[in-house]
């Protein structure tokens, strides 16, 4: 176990997918998406730590907390955002009031997800994200204020 070296640090791998998700590989992003949140689920600790290790028992790697990481740690936990924003393409652009999905994509695992209240300048949405067997797709649950929602595959 060495803090600097193998160790998993949550943002570094949100950096990593959002650099994926650029280049469109979201197949890259769904394996970081799903990684950290094995690795999160899998802890007994309260709060998102600054990081986790991993240990090799047999043909399985199990994530391991790691005895002096921060919890919990504001940047680990705000990692979150910007793997949803990668896993759906998500942009938004608050001075023209828009958001654009390209290609949302859902990890085979999580077959739906709920956006609520996200705000884009003055107006508000609520949105549903579907898993489907193409690829995800948007649903607007709500909506507050001249907004536009865009979906392109």
């Amino acid at each position: 176990m060495s803090y600097h070296n193998g160790s998993i640090w949550p943002h570094d791998n949100a950096l990593i997918a959002a650099g994926l998700r650029r280049y469109e590989r979201v197949d890259g992003v769904l394996d970081v998406l799903t990684g950290l949140v094995r690795g999160r689920c899998s802890s007994t600790t309260a709060g998102s730590p600054s990081c986790f290790a991993a240990s090799a028992d047999g043909a399985r790697v199990l994530p391991v907390p790691y005895p002096v990481a921060c919890r919990p740690q504001a940047w680990s936990a705000a990692s979150v955002f910007l793997l949803i924003e990668a896993a759906l393409g998500m942009e938004l652009d608050a001075a023209r009031r828009r958001a654009v999905f390209r290609q949302p994509q859902l990890p085979p695992w999580l077959p739906w997800l709920e956006i609520r209240n996200l705000r884009i300048g003055d107006a508000r949405v609520d949105l549903n994200v579907l898993r489907g067997k193409y690829g995800g797709s948007i649903e607007i649950a709500r909506k507050e204020g001249e907004v536009d929602i865009v979906e392109t595959r």
